[in-house]
């Protein structure tokens, strides 16, 4: 295994409790774990996550093409903007591949993992939430969308139909633009075969537009991803 490929660093916030439930949150470019960590604090002040371990990884420091080749921190380079634009696919992979070393981790102390990320870190989530061989608890995406889909769909794995996945975006999202957002969820139905969620936390898409909202996350996501977690993270 490469460097790259490694599992990254990370913060963790380790739980009050017993171990029951660990979720894994991905930042997006040119953040870092500690980007998430006041979310994550927060949520772990709630009692219902008293049994809940956080893991916050950071990416490693690259140029970025579609950013004058400025170096950042960036699980993937950019090479152009767009749903149709060309994707650094071996970076994402190789990514991808170092997100599922730390379910990997993660899974042989708790049965129940859930994958989320904002950004490019929702792409991972995606991506690296439909391919493990790790029965997952859910996978969250905000301000996301699904990247290299050709490779996707020979890579979801037997239990994907089965996740519960939250998908989040604002309306007036300039860098993730919302039309770019439904597509993937409409991809994700379609040809990998997700279907909609009944209910929060159930298997199936729950999608959630947050009107006027731009690329970042608000209140009120906050409270409905916290809400969608509390089922997932408790489930049997």
């Amino acid at each position: 295994m490469t460097s790259e490929t490694q599992a990254p660093q990370v913060l963790t916030i380790s739980p009050r409790l017993e171990h029951t439930a660990t979720v894994i949150f991905i930042h997006g470019l040119g953040d870092s774990g500690y980007g998430w960590l006041p979310v994550a604090e927060m949520y772990a002040a709630d009692p219902d996550f008293d049994s809940v371990k956080w893991v916050l990884p950071h990416a490693s420091r690259r140029p970025v093409t579609a950013n004058n080749g400025y170096t950042m921190p960036a699980w993937f380079d950019i090479l152009e903007s767009g749903n149709e634009a060309r994707q650094d696919v071996d970076g994402i992979l190789a990514s991808t591949r170092a997100i599922d070393s730390l379910v990997q981790a993660e899974a042989r102390t708790t049965r129940r993992v859930v994958l989320g990320g904002f950004s490019q870190g929702a792409a991972l989530a995606i991506i690296a939430g439909l391919s493990t061989k790790t029965r997952l608890a859910g996978v969250a995406a905000l301000s996301g969308r699904v990247m290299v889909r050709d490779r996707l769909k020979s890579m979801v794995s037997l239990h994907a139909k089965e996740l519960p996945v939250f998908v989040g975006h604002g309306t007036d999202d300039p860098l993730v633009r919302p039309e770019h957002v439904l597509d993937g969820v409409e991809f994700l139905k379609n040809e990998i075969g997700l279907s909609e969620a009944a209910g929060a936390g159930t298997p199936g898409i729950s999608l959630h537009t947050y009107d006027g909202l731009a690329h970042v996350v608000s209140e009120r996501e906050l409270e409905d991803l916290r809400n969608w977690l509390k089922v997932v993270v408790s489930a049997v």
